[in-house]
């Protein structure tokens, strides 16, 4: 048998693993946020609005609540504000032109007017193609009334049940 020591320091060793790994889940998802398996990407002079520090990448309204998405281009790192909300970032949004597709952040005690990125529009939808029916003759469709369809099942229905009830009558007499 296990002395009392031995026990307490397994009891002891069990209940820090939870801990332990909690801990090293937490390191792991900080390092991937910070170093995202994904990099940076390389991005050519066309892809870029300009130089600025942050770009304005969409829009998006919930519940009558706008939500803008903003990339910081030093820590490329994309984030949803509101307007005029305090956050733990160095930036906050405070007017959007929706006209202009137009959001002003005030960044650094100065005015950014950033404006909607250019890929970030939607493409518009093809709309479909209509397909003009094949000419010369088509075969004829059964005409089946709906009342005739659904007596038709309402019989097939009848049938199982009385070929189930059948089979159970005949296992009875078998026992």
């Amino acid at each position: 048998m296990m002395s009392y020591a031995y026990r307490f320091l397994l009891l002891a060793l069990l209940a820090s693993l939870p801990t332990v790994v909690t801990s090293a889940v937490e390191g792991d998802l900080n390092s991937l946020l910070k170093n995202s398996p994904f990099g940076s990407g390389s991005r050519s002079a066309n892809d870029s609005q300009s130089n600025e520090p942050l770009e304005f990448r969409g829009v998006l309204t919930e519940s009558g609540v706008a939500y803008f998405s903003i990339y910081e281009t030093s820590t490329s790192r994309s984030a949803w504000v509101r307007l005029n909300k305090d956050s733990s970032r160095d930036y906050t949004a405070k007017r959007y032109d929706w006209e202009n597709r137009q959001l002003t952040i005030e960044y650094q005690g100065r005015d950014l007017v950033l404006s909607l990125a250019a890929d970030s529009s939607p493409s518009p939808i093809a709309t479909p193609v209509d397909v003009a029916a094949p000419t010369g003759t088509t075969a004829s469709k059964p005409t089946i009334s709906e009342a005739q369809k659904l007596n038709n099942i309402a019989v097939e229905i009848k049938r199982r049940r009385a070929l189930r009830q059948q089979s159970i009558e005949q296992t009875k007499r078998k026992q």
